[in-house]
């Protein structure tokens, strides 16, 4: 993910796998890794199968 900060404003790119999608940050808080719940949802659901696999 590539976050950065321009005029005090946060930005990144999409995490999620297919996703290039640019956000802006809500504010402070946790960090935000993806564009939409959407995206977030295919997240977590590709690290639970890549942790099934692995265990």
């Amino acid at each position: 993910m590539c976050n950065a900060i321009l005029r005090g404003v946060a930005w990144g790119e999409c995490a999620a796998p297919g996703c290039r999608r640019l956000f802006l940050g809500g504010g402070p808080g946790a960090a935000r890794r993806c564009c939409s719940r959407t995206c977030a949802t295919r997240i977590r659901v590709v690290e639970h199968r890549r942790r099934r696999r692995a265990g």
